[in-house]
């Protein structure tokens, strides 16, 4: 049976798969493609670890020039500009990134890494694993909000932070010096 058209938007604009009509596909390979990926987000939002085959990875980003760091690990770029998708994927797999996990205009794409707890005592670290570990009362569902809604700072240090109401989420604009790609360090409320 054929998908009603305006039920096939709303499917692409629930499962925020609009980055595909910019990858200038095939019809065949675009609907292979689409299936697989919301097959996959189907089951993250349900809690249940399922991945898309590597190559469909690879050719999102080629075809849309995006730029994993490698110490991160996997890219799960199957959830590009798919910020709540990208949290649960990370919660599920607890290792990797979603390069392009989220896009704000002044910095362009935002990426999600799982990043590591360095101490624990202390309680620091950076990215997913850090902000579960230091701040486990935090919403992770929040951090979509505060980085759509909310003021980009800068402080005279050049450190970026993007704060909504008393929320905020730490940016950092490099990798050890490599200013290729934006990221997500920590997320915290002001106390």
């Amino acid at each position: 049976m054929l998908q009603r058209y305006d039920d096939y938007l709303d499917e692409n604009k629930n499962f925020n798969l609009d980055y595909l009509d910019e990858m200038d596909l095939d019809p065949i390979h675009y609907n292979l493609t689409r299936r697989f990926i919301i097959n996959a987000k189907k089951d993250t939002l349900k809690g249940i670890k399922h991945d898309i085959p590597e190559r469909m990875r690879k050719q999102i980003e080629e075809k849309l020039n995006i730029k994993p760091i490698k110490e991160f690990g996997d890219n799960y770029a199957e959830y590009y500009h798919d910020g709540n998708g990208a949290l649960q994927k990370l919660l599920i797999e607890k290792q990797g990134q979603v390069a392009g996990a989220f896009y704000r205009k002044e910095l362009g794409d935002v990426d999600l890494v799982w990043g590591e707890v360095t101490d624990k005592i202390k309680h620091k670290g950076y990215g997913l694993s850090h902000i579960i570990d230091k701040h486990p009362e935090l919403d992770l569902k929040l951090v979509s909000e505060i980085i759509k809604n909310g003021k980009l700072i800068k402080d005279n240090k050049g450190r970026i932070r993007i704060q909504f109401d008393n929320k905020v989420v730490g940016i950092k604009d490099n990798w050890k010096g490599d200013k290729t790609n934006t990221w997500i360090v920590t997320s915290y409320e002001l106390q």
